[in-house]
């Protein structure tokens, strides 16, 4: 019988929840400009918050400069998982058992 091996359950709970967070859509549209009633001017993708600016969901920032968080839109196979390379880039891997470029995995036969 062939048959795909996975990660252990741990790691499918967390790549799960990852997948998850970061599978909410496409690249978020610019929040409203609001930084009329903060004391600093926000960046296209942050908001006034308690006169505050602070970077909206996907991005990371002081307010007042904000990048994509790397994985946001996590562009791997449902059999991969997305790697934050360190330098505001990304890399998918196929799980265990799987092989392919991470966009695409196919599972690799086992025989038992």
């Amino acid at each position: 019988m062939k048959t795909c091996f996975t990660i252990g359950i741990a790691a499918l709970v967390l790549l799960s929840i990852i997948a998850s967070a970061t599978s909410q859509g496409t690249s978020p549209s610019p929040a409203p400009d609001n930084s009329t009633t903060c004391s600093e001017e926000c960046h296209d993708y942050a908001e006034c918050y308690n006169n505050y600016c602070t970077c909206i969901y996907g991005f990371t920032g002081n307010g007042t400069y904000c990048e994509a968080i790397p994985c946001y839109n996590n562009p791997c196979d449902e059999n991969a998982y997305c790697l934050d390379q360190g330098n505001g880039s990304s890399t998918c891997n196929c799980q265990y058992g799987y092989t392919g470029n991470g966009t695409v995995c196919t599972c690799k036969a086992v025989c038992q």
